[in-house]
């Protein structure tokens, strides 16, 4: 298995991953062709940060993030309005009830806002069912970590549902620390951040 940094041609696999691994979240309702073409912005506008996990050529994780959260949804959808409108308008006639939950994603950068808090994000990070608990995901997280430090982020930050005890010790033990709690889409969630200071073997040295 390898990791590597996320390309165009892995999107349609990476769309469908998330929305296998994260059913119940707000983006995957919106189904996967939306989520190829919010990907596919992302990366052709330079505002992604992303790793895959390949298993042969099949994509079995993948984390992505951005180096300005806030800015980041202004400009793609700036860039690619008609056919990310398509994709939500076809979901809103599906399902009425994700208009509100459409407009909070627009709106939730402003509930991350705080004193001190970086602006590049982890956005989303999932793994294949079958190869989770085999250190895939940390895998993930020191690939990004490696490209925000190429790309000049001191520390960057993600959130985790409340109720998600699993993930927060995931992070917890990867260095991040809690920074606040907001809500979102009618749930508590937890902000965390993490100093890119030095690389995880080079703290690990440092603490042995």
């Amino acid at each position: 298995m390898i990791v590597r940094p996320l390309e165009v041609q892995h999107l349609r696999a990476v769309a469908a991953l998330h929305c296998e691994s994260l059913p119940g979240d707000f983006l995957p309702s919106l189904g996967p062709r939306f989520l190829e073409v919010l990907y596919r912005g992302m990366l052709e506008l330079d505002v992604a940060c992303g790793q895959v996990a390949l298993d042969g050529a099949n994509v079995v994780g993948f984390v992505i993030g951005t180096l300005d959260s806030a800015g980041l949804f202004g400009r793609v959808l700036r860039q690619r309005a008609l056919p990310l409108a398509w994709h939500v308008a076809r979901a809103l006639l599906r399902r009425p009830q994700l208009l509100w939950p459409t407009l909070e994603t627009v709106l939730y950068p402003s509930k991350e806002r705080a004193a001190g808090i970086p602006d590049a994000e982890l956005l989303v990070i999932a793994v294949q069912q079958t190869k989770r608990s085999s250190g895939v995901g940390e895998r993930l997280v020191d690939g990004f970590e490696h490209d925000l430090r190429r790309r000049g982020a001191a520390a960057y930050k993600l959130t985790v549902l409340e109720r998600n005890p699993r993930a927060q010790r995931f992070y917890e033990r990867a260095g991040f620390t809690r920074a606040h709690q907001f809500r979102l889409y009618d749930k508590a969630w937890l902000l965390y951040t993490k100093s890119l200071a030095q690389p995880r073997a080079a703290q690990e040295s440092t603490d042995g």
